[in-house]
């Protein structure tokens, strides 16, 4: 089932139940592509004051952002600021947001006003404190008594992902050895990830000409294919890697943090195998077909 589909099933759920699916619902059809429909769901959840773990204002923002729209995005996250909620955690969520985009200031700004919201005694093993104790670091702050007491919990997450990344490297490759599967794991990046990557890391990628990357990534992958290596490809997704870097305290494009991801990505089961059937979604994420989309390139 692809996201459009999900979405679908969840709009016939909001007809029983719509309080209880009106944010799923926007989620889902956000990862569909589908900004109105999610704006208009979440405009909705807004106005009803319909809250789960996410705060619709800050899941609002964030799909703002993706259209490029900062200043309604923004505005939306003045407006949760003027609502003073009691919970810290949509304080948290926009601290988390602002992290993602690489706005550590704002961020800072956030997790503070989380903090204020939070029971101190608890406060030093919440990730929340280990997110601000990692946003400091990263704008050369000294260290508070939060990030010191938030330290030995940072550290003992730290050692617990590296266990988990040795743990699902070596399960997968046990995997690959049982299965007699010899290959090689390419990343590629969707093509509604390219301007979001390259306006967020340049480094990676370079230009966000839409249509010349995906062709040069088909022809890369026909030649691999026709050179007899076999190979599965995993779609890179901005918000997933920023999570991932801002989980484990790593640089997202430092090479381990990628192979991380393309680890988590295959434990996932997110990986597509080469080449796609010809009415299978293309692997570019256009919505067509692969027999109507890029395997329709010509060298």
């Amino acid at each position: 089932m692809d996201a459009a589909d999900k979405a679908r099933l969840l709009d016939e759920d909001l007809e029983e139940d719509r309080e209880g699916f009106l944010l799923d619902a926007a989620r889902a059809w956000r990862e569909a592509g589908d900004h109105d429909r999610a704006i208009e769901l979440l405009t909705e959840a807004i106005e009803l004051g319909i809250e789960d773990h996410d705060h619709p204002r800050v899941l609002l923002a964030e799909v703002l952002f993706d259209l490029g729209q900062d200043g309604e995005a923004r505005a939306q996250l003045r407006a949760l600021r003027k609502t003073w909620p009691d919970s810290p955690d949509p304080y948290e969520q926009a601290g988390d947001l602002m992290c993602r985009r690489g706005e550590f200031e704002e961020a800072l700004n956030w997790y503070d006003l989380a903090v204020a919201q939070e029971e101190p005694r608890t406060l030093a093993d919440r990730p929340l404190a280990m997110s601000r104790r990692e946003v400091r670091h990263k704008l050369g702050l000294p260290e508070d008594d939060l990030d010191k007491a938030a330290e030995p919990a940072a550290r003992r997450f730290e050692e617990i992902v590296r266990q988990a990344r040795a743990t699902m490297a070596a399960e997968r490759a046990a995997k690959k050895s049982d299965e007699g599967i010899e290959g090689t794991i390419v990343g590629f990046w969707p093509r509604a990830e390219v301007p979001r990557a390259h306006e967020k890391w340049p480094e990676l990628v370079p230009h966000a000409d839409v249509d010349t990357l995906m062709r040069d990534a088909e022809l890369d992958r026909r030649e691999m294919y026709e050179s007899g290596e076999r190979f599965v490809i995993v779609p890179l997704v901005v918000d997933r890697l920023t999570e991932l870097a801002s989980r484990t305290g790593s640089d997202p494009m430092d090479e381990e943090t990628l192979c991380a991801y393309l680890i988590e990505a295959l434990n996932d089961d997110l990986a597509i195998g080469w080449p796609p059937e010809p009415n299978a979604p293309c692997w570019c994420g256009s919505g067509s077909t692969y027999g109507q989309c890029c395997s329709q390139l010509s060298q």
